[in-house]
Formats: structure tokens, C-alpha cells, sequence
């Protein structure tokens, strides 16, 4: 039996590299996706860190990017549950995501991806370069009042 191409593996073959850069710059807006027409496709950002990618495929570059993402996540949920235990909170991180309850005992929980905290409710909570302000945003949201 002939085994079917993936769904992304058919798009790619039949959709243009500007398409498809246009589609991995609306998933990863903090980069800059570049198509010279050919491959490979070409992924830079200045900033959390300066950081210059190539694959040779959208399959490949889309993984490229997502790990980097996860990475930067997974910085920032660090620093973020540092932020809220030196301002009172108990927080447990759990790899994307952290856990922390409100003064009441309610359960919360913050996720990171794609460069944005956000509640798992879907309520955004800021961008993941902005760790110490999503911290004074959260902690009237747990019952803490601002900043102490």
C-alpha cells in the first residue's frame, strides 16, 4: 500500500515560500522569516536573545522555531515563578506552565507560549520579556494585593 504524504508535507509542496513564511510569521511574530525563493528559509530575531536560524524545509523551520520558543518559555516561566515567590506566592513550576494559589487556596495556573504568559483560562498576562509587570499583574488577580 503507497503511504499518503503528511498534510504539512502537501501543503508545502503546493504552496508558495512566501505563503508559507507569511504563515510561520503570523505563529512566531517576534522573528523575521525571510524566502529567497528557494531554500532554505531563513528565521533572525534581536531579541530575548539574538538568534539566526536555517532548515531547508517549512516542516524544518517550524520545529526550529518552536523549540526556540519552548526554550524562551520555559526561561521565562522560571523567572516568572521567582518573581511571585519573592512577592509572597507559593508556586510550583511544571515545564511551560506554573501553578500557584490564589490567598483563598484557588488553584491558578499560568502557561507560556509563543511569547506570551497567559491564564489558562485564555486571559493573556503579558509578554514573556516582561516578567517583573505580568508578576505585579498577577498578584491582585491572587489575592495579594500590588507589590510588596
Amino acid at each position: 500500500m503507497a503511504k499518503l504524504p503528511s498534510p504539512a508535507a502537501a501543503t508545502e509542496a503546493t504552496a508558495s515560500p512566501g505563503h508559507l513564511a507569511d504563515d510561520l510569521q503570523d505563529e512566531f511574530p517576534d522573528w523575521v522569516i525571510e524566502t529567497p525563493g528557494t531554500p532554505p528559509y531563513l528565521a533572525s530575531r534581536n531579541s530575548p536573545a539574538p538568534l539566526a536560524l536555517g532548515a531547508d524545509s517549512y516542516g524544518a523551520m517550524r520545529a526550529l522555531l518552536d523549540e526556540a520558543d519552548a526554550i524562551d518559555c520555559n526561561r521565562a516561566i522560571t523567572e516568572l515563578g521567582d518573581a511571585l515567590r519573592t512577592r509572597g506566592a507559593e508556586v510550583e513550576v511544571h515545564g511551560l506552565s506554573l501553578s500557584t494559589r490564589t490567598r483563598t487556596e484557588i488553584l491558578r495556573v499560568v502557561t507560556a507560549r509563543r511569547g506570551m504568559f497567559t491564564w489558562t483560562s485564555g486571559i493573556s498576562l503579558g509578554p514573556i520579556g516582561d516578567v517583573e509587570a505580568t508578576a505585579d499583574r498577577m498578584m491582585p488577580a491572587l489575592g495579594f494585593g500590588p507589590r510588596r
